[in-house]
């Protein structure tokens, strides 16, 4: 901020000054990082006063102008009445002394504002010389606005809790629990800051809508982030939010059921079934259900279990051998196989074992000292059973 000073108060020396500084300009410098002290806050804030001059040798004799020149800058009262008005002091360095030169010199002054003002704090300031032996021209600079009050207070932006929402839909944003401390009315400003080109519908409002990004199932989520600035008109604040978009689940194939190949047991014999060979596309775990469809009806070890065990029913022997049709249904959770079946025949046990029939023959007579056969063969077995002699 630049002050311009105005006025000519007159010549300290007269037309007898063998020097004289015009030209005065004043700048305030604010302490870095504000432009006004907040609120109710400046207590004890450094202001920095530059006042720079033209300085020249005046008279006829064009006598060197000092090395130095002192000069002060004091604060004017102000609507707010601070209690320990601005003033400090300051020395213009010359350095030709006999030509016309522009010289500044700076000076800094505590300012303490009020902690609860009544207005805006206006100050203006003034420069003079301190030293007779010259000519300098001083003048009050126009006012400047050191302290601006309000009694207004920032509204508070309210973006809601993250959340998380499926992948395409359509999805609410809720500023709903922005608040202001004098229930001002506020005015909403949504804006994605997430860099993904969601399109906001109603981003002036306090709840705009936008479509989810549209994922596969083999993305990874996708995170959103909004802000939202609410204002009184006079002050504002912001509040961010987090929305994760989720893909959608993997898409589900069903399993395939194997219940082995057929197989034969002997009656009355302890088995299994096996339904190992069962798989799934997915790799999802599966779980199994074993029915008998056909047959002699039998007991499961257990009907879920991968390899339940059995007994195969008792046959005669002579029976016809016996036909047993198991089914396996396999699941994964979300899809159910088809029926996948093995039949297991059942063998009857061999017919009983007879005895087997001795014939040696019949009678006979042999000359003395003949050679002679003796003949067993007509022995047999109901069975066709090898005969030992």
């Amino acid at each position: 901020m630049v002050l311009g000073l105005a006025g000519v108060v007159g010549s300290a020396a007269g037309a007898m000054a063998a020097c004289t500084a015009t030209n005065p300009v004043l700048t305030v410098t604010y302490p870095s990082g504000y432009t006004y002290p907040a609120a109710g806050g400046g207590q004890g804030t450094t202001l920095t006063f530059r006042v720079q001059y033209t300085v020249a040798s005046t008279g006829n004799n064009h006598e060197r102008c000092p090395d130095s020149i002192p000069i002060s800058i004091t604060g004017i009262s102000n609507p707010d009445g601070i209690p320990n008005p601005i003033s400090c002091t300051a020395t213009l360095s010359i350095s030709h002394g006999n030509k016309e030169e522009t010289q500044a010199a700076s000076c800094t002054a505590n300012w303490t504002a009020p902690a609860s003002p009544s207005a805006s704090t206006v100050v203006s300031a003034s420069a003079s010389g301190l030293n007779s032996s010259f000519a300098i021209t001083s003048g009050q600079s126009s006012p400047a606005t050191l302290y601006r009050a309000s009694s207004n207070t920032a509204p508070t932006a309210d973006a809601g809790e993250d959340f998380s929402v499926a992948s395409g839909a359509t999805v609410n944003l809720d500023g709903s629990g922005s608040s202001d401390p004098e229930d001002d009315t506020l005015s909403y400003s949504w804006e994605e800051t997430s860099s993904t080109g969601v399109s906001l519908s109603g981003a002036s409002t306090a709840t705009p809508s936008f479509t989810a990004p549209t994922l596969s199932w083999s993305d990874s989520p996708v995170d959103l982030v909004f802000k939202l600035v609410v204002s009184d008109g006079e002050f504002s604040s912001e509040a961010s939010v987090t929305v994760t978009v989720n893909p959608p689940a993997r898409p589900n194939t069903a399993p395939t059921a194997d219940a082995g190949e057929d197989f034969s047991v002997d009656s009355g014999a302890s088995s299994g079934l096996d339904g190992s060979g069962s798989s799934d596309p997915d790799g999802d775990p599966l779980t199994y259900s074993w029915t008998q469809t056909e047959g002699p009806s039998v007991d499961l070890s257990d009907p879920s279990a991968v390899a339940p065990s059995f007994t195969a029913p008792v046959l005669s022997w002579s029976a016809d051998p016996a036909t047993l049709v198991f089914a396996l249904v396999v699941s994964d959770g979300g899809l159910t196989s088809e029926a996948s079946s093995v039949t297991v025949t059942v063998n009857p046990p061999p017919p009983p074992n007879t005895g087997p029939t001795a014939d040696a023959g019949e009678d006979f007579s042999v000359a003395s000292g003949a050679t002679v056969n003796l003949d067993g063969s007509g022995s047999s077995d109901p069975e066709d059973d090898t005969l030992s002699y």
